[in-house]
């Protein structure tokens, strides 16, 4: 029997097989001997088997040792990661006496940005500014020709800017840090405004 499923790049995590007799349907125990067999379908290694005793690809097929647990359930401890990201495998497992069920699983290898034994995500400085700033300056991103950033400029000035000529006929508000104009408004005596300048920059 076989399944697809997708496996973490560059984990070392046990791999398990329920091995089973295929003439009784019993557990293969401990005293039958079973192989773990991992082959590369797609990526550099296509064809090849891993030799996890020296973690390198054969071109022929190639047995790893497992160790039976309990019930017909053996395991195998990896020494390092054979897996890459976007590639996919075929895992299976043999008794060497041909005693078992035929058993594999289809693997799509699939990168995880962290490999710490949490499996949690990390971003680091540098992504986070980036995500930021393309969040910030989206097109459109709050009206048409408006961005969140310089959306934000505007509230910002807005709101706790210079303001000058607010007796007058046309009101100024300066940018939080007093370098330019960020809004020029015509008013009349009621402070309705009939016409706007704005520099976002």
């Amino acid at each position: 029997m076989s399944d697809f499923r997708t496996q973490e790049a560059g984990s070392t995590l046990p791999r398990a097989f329920t091995m089973i007799d295929k003439t009784s349907g019993s557990p293969l125990t401990g005293s039958s001997t079973v192989n773990y067999y991992l082959k590369n379908i797609t990526g550099a290694n296509a064809g090849k088997w891993w030799r996890d005793s020296d973690q390198t690809w054969q071109v022929s097929e190639t047995a790893n040792a497992m160790t039976h647990q309990a019930d017909g359930h053996w395991t195998r401890t990896l020494a390092a990661s054979p897996w890459t990201n976007g590639e996919v495998s075929l895992e299976y497992a043999k008794d060497s006496g041909d005693a078992h069920v035929p058993v594999s699983r289809m693997l799509a290898i699939s990168y995880t940005p962290s490999a710490n034994s949490a499996r949690a995500v990390s971003v680091n400085t540098t992504d986070i500014d980036t995500i930021a700033n393309n969040v910030l300056d989206i097109a459109n991103g709050v009206e048409t020709s408006l961005t969140l950033r310089q959306a934000i400029r505007l509230i910002v000035a807005a709101s706790s800017g210079k303001i000058s000529g607010a007796s007058t006929a046309t009101i100024t508000i300066r940018n939080i840090g007093d370098s330019k104009n960020r809004i020029v408004a015509t008013v009349d005596a009621y402070g309705n405004r009939s016409a706007i300048t704005t520099d976002l920059t």
